[in-house]
């Protein structure tokens, strides 16, 4: 049974807005973490000093991933981070210098497409398009930008936040980014939750000698605020360069972090089980009521808990709107898309539905 974290005191989803706000932003879940991952962190908050990743922690992360995506890694490819943010920037500082270019496909995460900037290359970002049912790439323009002698590395969201898709074009992608000597990224956070009978494609799967493959337990066990991910790297060389690049500025993975990890790989599969019907039904939901509309244009959702809405026909500036009429969603701009915002429905169906309402009000005003 999956318990609603109805009251939230310190949570930064629930407290940056005022109590007549429904938040449906940043994307953590309203519900709380298995009892198993609450029970593994109470036993290692006993031990709080120094400490490293133990090896069942690994073993665990590569039988999930043999388990759940068909991916068969070897345990040194893993190295434990403190956030899949630290994870690409230190990823792009192995390899960007000033004045480089890092293609970053958009819409996409915020932080994404500050990342090259962070470390004196360009942001070159390349646009989306919905295609016959799918968000993809134009993969002539992609070949174009990575054979520029200066494009140094590829940043991707897979699946994509934040339009709520898997990727369908990992293989062409690996395969260009290794024809061109470009270092491929992947934030894979989202894998573990997709939808609606879909299959997560990582980029393990393909070429790995260009590759950093990001992935956590962050999202998909609400386990958001331990801070904790791991970098996937097959190629030791590499592998040693972005560890390098990090020293000194990347933090550690904690050690509850790593704990609670292997704890939901190992234990809280049933209620990822259950979360992921919830979602579902919340996405039916959401589905319905998009069907009444005429002018908010939407797309179909198969992976995350994320929502991606067009608001341009009916306003330019969807999300001051909506927040005056009590609803927090997230500004598409940020993501590089103004007129659009990003809805969470990992929320109680009772939250959804006020939500829905709500957004009804904010459209017939408009």
């Amino acid at each position: 049974m999956i318990e609603l974290l109805s009251q939230r005191p310190n949570a930064m989803k629930w407290q940056k807005y005022s109590a007549d706000i429904l938040p449906l932003w940043v994307a953590d879940m309203d519900f709380a973490p298995a009892q198993v991952i609450q029970q593994a962190i109470a036993e290692a908050s006993q031990d709080l000093g120094y400490q490293l990743p133990p090896e069942w922690a690994d073993e665990q992360v590569v039988r999930w991933l043999a388990s759940e995506h068909n991916c068969h890694i070897e345990p040194s490819w893993v190295v434990w981070q403190g956030g899949v943010i630290s994870g690409f920037n230190t990823a792009l500082a192995s390899v960007c210098q000033s004045g480089d270019e890092v293609v970053v496909p958009t819409p996409t995460y915020p932080p994404m497409r500050q990342a090259p900037v962070n470390h004196g290359a360009r942001c070159v970002e390349m646009p989306l398009e919905y295609i016959d049912g799918i968000w993809q790439l134009n993969l002539d323009k992609l070949a174009n930008q990575l054979a520029r002698p200066q494009c140094k590395a590829m940043l991707i969201s897979n699946p994509m936040n934040p339009t709520g898709c898997v990727y369908q074009q990992i293989g062409e992608i690996s395969k260009l980014c290794h024809q061109h000597n470009v270092l491929l990224v992947s934030d894979e956070i989202h894998a573990d939750l997709v939808l609606a009978g879909k299959a997560h494609d990582s980029a393990l799967h393909y070429n790995t000698d260009h590759l950093v493959v990001l992935m956590a337990a962050s999202k998909t066990f609400n386990i958001a605020g331990l801070a904790t991910s791991y970098m996937i790297c097959p190629n030791a060389k590499l592998r040693k360069r972005v560890q390098k690049a990090g020293a000194g500025i990347a933090g550690h993975a904690n050690v509850l972090g790593v704990m609670a990890t292997a704890t939901a790989y190992q234990a809280a599969k049933p209620w990822l089980n259950e979360v992921k019907t919830l979602l579902t039904n919340n996405l039916s939901v959401l589905n319905r009521w998009q069907e009444t509309q005429d002018s908010l244009i939407s797309y179909p959702v198969n992976a995350t808990y994320l929502a991606w809405m067009d608001w341009r026909q009916l306003t330019d500036t969807p999300y001051p709107h909506l927040l005056s009429y009590g609803i927090a969603l997230s500004d598409g701009a940020p993501f590089g898309a103004p007129g659009w915002a990003r809805l969470n429905f990992a929320c109680s169906s009772d939250t959804l539905s006020q939500a829905l309402q709500r957004m009804q009000q904010a459209i017939e005003a408009l």
